[in-house]
């Protein structure tokens, strides 16, 4: 087994090399074989590689890893070969945040994600060539306040009885209702 500084890998039958497979987009910059079939490798990015002849492993981030209510992170894996084919689904609990159609490796879940600590699973389904394969990240939405992206100006806020609804006075009179109650139409003159 070889990997050549383009992130191909190829192998020795003992006659002939074959064709070389892709395994990474950027530069390789070492790697380590412990056998025909087994290959540890970086790239120039820092990311690692396994290489099994078939199966490439993933890594799956979120970026950025927390946000506020109303804002949106990148959800993506890395390792997947170039050629790979299919898609990358990313799951918490069973519901599907968002799904990635290769070659694009990301893709963004709602900015309407509720308040919680999602367990993310990265998926990668299979293709014609590579195997399936999994690996996990997680994405924080902490609990507050309503949020207005880019308008953190909030002045005042009112929660009725039932804790959940209420309203919240903006930076400049506003007032905006928030989990259901009705809204009062009162505008601000200045």
């Amino acid at each position: 087994m070889a990997i050549d500084r383009n992130g191909n890998a190829l192998s020795y039958n003992g006659t002939s090399w074959s064709p070389p497979l892709s395994i990474d987009s950027v530069y390789i910059r070492s790697v380590s074989c412990q056998s025909s079939r087994f290959c540890m490798a970086g790239d120039v990015s820092g990311n690692a590689l396994k290489y099994n002849g078939i199966v490439v492993s993933i890594t799956a981030n979120a970026t950025p890893s927390s946000i506020t209510v109303g804002d949106s992170s990148t959800l993506a894996v890395v390792g997947l070969p170039p050629s790979a084919t299919g898609t990358v689904t990313f799951t918490s609990d069973a519901t599907t945040l968002c799904v990635a159609t290769l070659p694009t490796t990301s893709c963004s879940p709602s900015p309407s994600l509720p308040a919680a600590t999602y367990s993310v699973t990265g998926t990668y389904g299979g293709g014609s060539t590579y195997q399936p394969g999994t690996a996990p990240t997680s994405l924080t939405v902490p609990a507050g306040a309503p949020y207005w992206s880019q308008w953190d100006i909030a002045r005042g806020l009112t929660l009725k009885p039932d804790g959940a609804s209420g309203y919240v006075v903006d930076g400049f009179g506003g007032v905006h209702s928030f989990g259901g109650a009705v809204p009062l139409g009162v505008y601000s003159y200045w």
